[in-house]
């Protein structure tokens, strides 16, 4: 990932550094390598496994068209808005401009995609630029294609990868997605900075990307440990990414110094950009990491839990006991009122089964653009099974796949669209040895469509706490401190019948504020201001404050248990004997 932000002096080893002050900066001195070096092939593979990226010079690609290349770029992006406009959105190419960071608080930038294969999905960005624009770029891409075939020629030598050609190829072919992306930065008001072209944001790219920043300042590039290593900007050379694919299909370690098969690539290879794009909005709804959740930690619950370990959690754990008639489950849903834990349970899930974990929301598969949400379905799929064993979580399923059509209902063809590819996927899963699992969960069971219900096998009432729970979450929530009046949990646990676990959280929060409230009430009747470190302690909970907060809470979903219960007893999975 390559990020820009306004730049930040700080002094490093008596040398003034730019750095990203959220990372942790690090003077890494750049491995340059000179491609008509006869020892170019041992220098670039050395800096693959140490780094991951590198600096070529003397890389073959003529000065002069990279200057006129950014010189008729910065044109467009000096047109007025609305010509800019027409040359996008950016879906994927054409032009497009973002807020970028974390939270889209270090600026923005504008940027114009380009497919170096094909232009018919980039004829508006040519309409607005001049004949020159597209001239230089077709000859700018065909220098670039050829400076990373010789790299990727040098790696498959040294690496002593037949054919020869089995990397550079990838660059070559015809279908290859390879892509032009030219960054501006807009002049800020408070600088007079000129206009400069540059890269911004940057994902796991399949192959390798090459960048090149001429004015830009303060560009990073993250390496494989999170440390930030400082790309100065530089008119003369490009900088030489490795992506997970080129490992791959080295079978090598580039990138991390060890000559073994690498972990799987982020992305498996797509036929086109435009699909590796699509994957790249979902990439950012894996859960990367333990959500450390433990089933312990959820009190109650014991015949659901039981539910999904047996069809989710034993299968990875036993894969040799389910086959044939006994083959997983591959689609589970969870129902129930709101604030019972579903979510909860699909956390422990991936938690105990060390799955990869797609947390799934109808945001993440619906598109404005016609065709891209079946699209964006089908994309979904393909990485769960890339990453399999793996679990993809669709939150509150309802919003997606509601009954279809029928008497009294109007529906868009879009929306139809969906729940038919939703469909067709969930019926390949059946078809594969493949783990990937479907775990859905919805308050409102009811209104899905009854294809889907086919398909989600298991379906399992997580149900409003029963007395035992609710004592267990009061004890973990309000626990009784040593020298202090004891609580009367049984008075919470016999008046807080019907109420959710997120009610019971609630009730707690509620009493554990009457003693601050009291304690803030002295503060603020006090003239001079207390220091932090003099401030008084908190006092303990009363049993009146117990009284208060039940008095103060109301519980959520009692009104529609039985709703759940009838659901449950003609739909659901009962409990295990």
């Amino acid at each position: 990932m390559v990020v820009s932000l306004k730049p930040k002096s700080v002094t490093l080893n008596n040398s003034q550094v730019h750095v990203n002050p959220k990372c942790k900066p690090s003077p890494v001195l750049i491995p340059v390598v000179n491609l008509t070096d006869p020892n170019a092939k041992t220098q670039i593979v050395k800096a693959c496994e140490e780094l991951g990226f590198f600096k070529v010079v003397n890389h073959g690609v003529r000065p002069e068209f990279l200057t006129q290349l950014e010189e008729e770029a910065i044109k467009f992006f000096a047109l007025p808005q609305f010509h800019k406009d027409k040359a996008g959105p950016a879906d994927p190419f054409g032009y497009g401009s973002k807020r970028i960071g974390p939270n889209g608080d270090v600026g923005w930038i504008e940027y114009i995609l380009l497919n170096a294969n094909s232009d018919t999905k980039t004829t508006a960005v040519f309409l607005q630029t001049t004949p020159t624009f597209r001239e230089v770029v077709e000859v700018f891409m065909e220098e670039m294609k050829d400076m990373s075939s010789k790299v990727l020629d040098m790696v498959a030598e040294e690496l002593k990868i037949e054919p020869k050609d089995k990397l550079s190829k990838l660059v070559k072919v015809k279908e290859s997605d390879s892509c032009l992306r030219m960054n501006h930065y807009p002049e800020k008001e408070e600088t007079r900075r000129k206009e400069e072209i540059g890269f911004g944001e940057h994902t796991d790219p399949q192959l390798v990307s090459v960048l090149r920043s001429n004015n830009t300042e303060g560009l990073q590039i993250c390496l494989k440990d999170g440390t930030w290593v400082d790309v100065p900007p530089d008119h003369s050379s490009f900088f030489v990414i490795v992506g997970d694919t080129l490992q791959e299909e080295g079978n090598t370690g580039l990138a991390n110094g060890i000559r073994e098969k690498p972990k799987k690539s982020m992305f498996p290879p797509f036929e086109s950009a435009e699909t590796r794009a699509l994957a790249e909005s979902l990439s950012r709804d894996i859960i990367r990491g333990n959500p450390n959740v433990k089933w312990e930690s959820i009190k109650g619950l014991e015949n659901a839990k039981r539910l999904l370990k047996e069809a989710v959690v034993m299968p990875i754990k036993y894969p040799s006991y389910f086959n044939g008639l006994l083959s997983p489950w591959k689609g589970i849903l969870l129902f129930g009122p709101p604030g019972t834990g579903k979510t909860m349970l699909a956390k422990a899930v991936a938690t105990e089964c060390n799955t990869t974990f797609f947390n799934i929301s109808a945001s993440s598969v619906v598109s404005k653009w016609r065709g891209d949400s079946e699209k964006l379905i089908r994309v979904l799929f393909d990485l769960a099974k890339h990453h399999a064993p793996s679990t993809i979580f669709l939150d509150e399923i309802d919003a997606i796949i509601s009954q279809r059509g029928g008497e009294g209902r109007s529906e868009h063809e879009a929306s139809r669209r969906l729940k038919t590819e939703l469909l067709i996927q969930m019926d390949g899963l059946q078809k594969t040895n493949e783990l990937v699992f479907v775990l859905a969960a919805t308050n409102l069971p009811w209104e899905l469509d009854a294809a889907m219900l086919r398909r989600l096998e298991k379906r399992i009432l997580v149900p409003l706490p029963d007395p035992e729970a609710r004592r267990g979450m009061f004890e973990m929530l309000l626990p009784s401190q040593p020298g202090d009046e004891p609580l009367p949990h049984d008075v919470l646990v016999e008046k807080s019948e019907g109420y959710s676990g997120s009610d019971i959280r609630i009730l707690c929060k509620e009493a554990a504020m009457q003693p601050l409230r009291r304690t803030l009430a002295v503060l603020e009747d006090t003239e001079d201001i207390v220091p932090e470190d003099e401030l008084p302690k908190v006092g303990a909970i009363l049993p009146e404050d117990i009284d208060r907060a039940l008095s103060n809470t109301r519980p959520s979903a009692h009104l529609h248990a039985h709703l759940y219960d009838k659901f449950n007893d003609d739909y659901g999975s009962h409990i295990l004997k």
